[in-house]
């Protein structure tokens, strides 16, 4: 069984993932493997954006999103350049996992129409966009990143469309839980 969680930035994500994780799924994480695939890129990356983008040999994130999160160009070449891998190393884990509940934390599932039909149990999570605002700040992304950033996403409303599940996180990580804990049970009883 694979559920997919999904939603913009800040949306408090990979919480839920790691609640889901806690509740006994294995967790596949989109961020993740887009880290690793970076280096694999930089050529590539350096080649479309500048070798303002590499700080001590290495890609500074911050500065690529910086570049990507730009103007919609930018963003359709990163999307070119990761998301086949993305799709494809996500794919591959699944498949090797062979029992028991997989979340997949990936932020841009509702954009890979390739990948959704491996996910048996897509679920959105939103939040107001001030709470996702002060969650993408804690994690380092200062607001005009945030802004930027939000402008290129799917609205929560075009990704509710394709969600079978919404999980709205608006009031505290202790609701989060609840909500997830009982959507969990949910899922594992209709399996």
């Amino acid at each position: 069984m694979v559920i997919g969680l999904a939603g913009n930035i800040g949306c408090g994500k990979s919480t839920a993932a790691g609640y889901f994780q806690h509740f006994g799924s294995r967790c596949i994480e989109a961020d993740q493997i887009g880290r690793r695939i970076l280096p694999r890129i930089k050529d590539q990356l350096i080649n479309h954006f500048g070798a303002g983008i590499v700080t001590g040999g290495r890609i500074d994130r911050k500065k690529l999103r910086a570049a990507v999160f730009n103007d919609r160009q930018n963003v359709l070449i990163m999307n070119r350049l990761t998301h086949p891998r993305l799709i494809r190393t996500i794919r591959n884990r699944i498949h090797n996992i062979r029992s028991g509940v997989v979340v997949v934390d990936a932020a841009l599932l509702f954009n890979w129409p390739d990948l959704l039909p491996e996910i048996d149990f897509p679920i959105l999570i939103t939040a107001p966009k001030s709470l996702k605002e002060q969650w993408a700040v804690r994690k380092g992304i200062d607001r005009s990143s945030f802004r930027r950033i939000m402008r290129f996403q799917k609205t929560e409303k075009e990704m509710a469309r394709q969600a079978k599940y919404v999980i709205k996180n608006d009031r505290s990580l202790k609701n989060l839980y609840r909500q997830c804990y009982a959507l969990y049970k949910e899922i594992k009883n209709d399996c």
